[in-house]
């Protein structure tokens, strides 16, 4: 049945509780009526002195007690066929609830499909709205990239291996050549220039830096395991430079610097601190061997070159140790500032045609 059949079938069912009710609530008074008469009847037979009369109370007595006692029994009958009516009433009352909870629960699942239904059509507009966004965004941050990457970018050598007892002297010419080798072998070679300074004393770092503008400054040479830069003092012997130092000059060369290149022992603190005033850094987390320290810068510059991301070109460089089988390819390690996506930062424009060889 639907709803409004149970609801009428509760009416009625109620209805004929209440006439129940109403019959033996008559019949209960008649039978107190009755058993009042009895009473009375009795009292006025106790009090009486003649036989007749007590013996005329005494039927009227039994009269009314009989009166009563039928009433009672019609009482007990009312109370059966209300508590039946009762139990009807409240089958119908759960039917009813029933019926309502299916019909809510219809209501809802439909509520619920065209919640869903909705909820697609919203999802489906939100996914082409984002579509569009990424969109948009990739053609302004490749516009923003590209704005960014200058046509040629140089790269400022700094070489510094003061000659000190018997220390073995690092190769940072082979340096030098072999990432000049590969710079001209890469496909925008038009697009990097290497500019080396050797036998680096402090102020050339800032004069170097002045005169270049560049976008790479990197530091060949040896480091200390307190976080110092060696470079020359003007006799020609060794100075160390705090990294205090070498982080101030990474900040005040920050417009135009945007990677620093630490292939130095220990220099991984330098880097990481670098990587704070500019975009990316390069160090070095223990010491590192003139082979690993060739691979590695060789490799890294010519990725440059091809116009790879800085942190392709830094995966390159590891690979190639692993290649060559030089183990030290957990040695450099990059930071980047907060800001910066390495899998997105590329110095070289792509766009600049290599010359002809």
């Amino acid at each position: 049945m639907s709803v409004s059949m149970y609801i009428s079938q509760l009416r009625q069912r109620e209805q004929e509780v209440q006439r129940l009710r109403k019959n033996r609530a008559d019949k209960n008074m008649r039978a107190t009526q009755a058993r009042g008469k009895a009473a009375n009847a009795r009292a006025l037979a106790s009090r009486s002195k003649t036989p007749s009369a007590i013996s005329t109370y005494l039927r009227q007595f039994e009269t009314h007690e009989k009166e009563a006692h039928r009433y009672d029994t019609e009482v007990s009958n009312f109370d059966k066929q209300i508590a039946r009516a009762e139990a009807r009433v409240a089958d119908s009352q759960r039917r009813l609830s029933e019926e309502h909870a299916k019909a809510e629960k219809i209501r809802l699942a439909e509520q619920e499909r065209e919640v869903q239904s909705a909820d697609r059509r919203m999802q489906s507009i939100s996914r082409t709205i984002h579509q569009h966004n990424e969109i948009h965004n990739e053609f302004r941050t490749e516009i923003e990239n590209l704005k960014r990457v200058p046509e040629k970018i140089i790269v400022a050598f700094f070489a510094a291996d003061p000659a000190e007892g018997a220390q073995k002297r690092l190769l940072l010419d082979e340096e030098v050549r072999s990432i000049e080798a590969r710079l001209r072998a890469s496909q925008y070679r038009d697009s990097v220039k290497l500019e080396s300074r050797w036998a680096v004393r402090a102020p050339d770092i800032l004069q170097a830096i002045n005169e270049l503008q560049p976008t790479i400054v990197h530091f060949s040479g040896h480091g200390s395991e307190q976080d110092e830069l060696v470079l020359l003092d003007s006799e020609g012997k060794a100075k160390l430079v705090p990294m205090a130092g070498v982080v101030a000059a990474m900040a005040l060369a920050a417009e135009s610097v945007r990677l620093a290149f630490f292939n130095t022992c220990h220099s991984f603190r330098q880097a990481e601190a670098c990587a704070e005033k500019v975009e990316v850094a390069v160090g070095m987390v223990t010491s590192i061997g003139d082979d690993a320290a060739i691979t590695f810068s060789s490799q890294f510059y010519s990725a440059i070159g091809f116009g790879k991301s800085v942190q392709a070109a830094f995966d390159q460089a590891k690979a190639l140790l692993m290649l060559e089988g030089i183990p030290e390819e957990s040695t450099p390690r990059l930071y980047a500032r907060s800001d910066v996506d390495l899998s997105t930062l590329t110095l070289v424009h792509p766009n600049v045609p290599a010359s002809n060889i």
